[in-house]
């Protein structure tokens, strides 16, 4: 430590305060640099950075899931459908989908439903019991036959609904009606 000498005269105060003075600027200026330097790394982890921790990339809209994960699940399968179609190779935003698609693995629900709908209307010729038990086991409702159609709802959702043939005759109705649900449903 250094030792305070006493100033003896006026003179020497005013030298002591000056130096002093002088001091303290060099060390606000440093602590300025520092404090812009920090306020920098702020800045980019912010950009970087979620709208909320808790809800992820994209804050929450209203639209519920319908089984556990749904719209994560459908995000990530359109991320995944957008790069292998329309993003190119060697951009920009191919490296950030590709970031995005290998932080966020999916368990695949969407296509393993659709296949199980595939699976559903195989051989399709009518609505039976069996078939809708596999499409309840999706949360596909159907209704008593109406005009010779059944109408199949989507988790009790009406604005997802399609009309089944209650007998098909055509061998290729039941993998229509499938496509068509896949792509209203799912």
């Amino acid at each position: 430590m250094t030792e305070f000498k006493k100033p003896e005269n006026m003179q020497e105060l005013m030298t002591y305060y000056d130096n002093t003075i002088d001091m303290l600027k060099v060390d606000l200026e440093i602590l300025k640099e520092e404090n812009e330097r920090l306020q920098k790394i702020i800045d980019e982890r912010a950009r970087g950075q979620t709208v909320s921790v808790s809800n992820g990339l994209i804050s929450r809209g209203q639209e519920a899931d319908l089984y556990p994960n749904e719209v994560r699940e459908i995000l990530m399968d359109v991320l995944k459908a957008a790069r292998a179609n329309i993003i190119k190779e060697g951009t920009r935003r191919a490296d950030v989908v590709d970031d995005i698609l290998k932080a966020n693995p999916v368990e695949g629900p969407p296509h393993i439903r659709a296949k199980a709908l595939q699976a559903a209307f195989k051989g399709y010729v009518t609505m039976d019991n069996s078939v809708r038990k596999k499409l309840s086991d999706l949360g596909i409702t159907s209704s008593a036959k109406i005009s010779n159609h059944h109408k199949a709802v989507y988790y009790g959702d009406d604005r997802y609904k399609v009309s089944v043939s209650a007998s098909c005759s055509d061998r290729r109705g039941g993998d229509n009606t499938a496509a068509e649900m896949i792509r209203k449903f799912l």
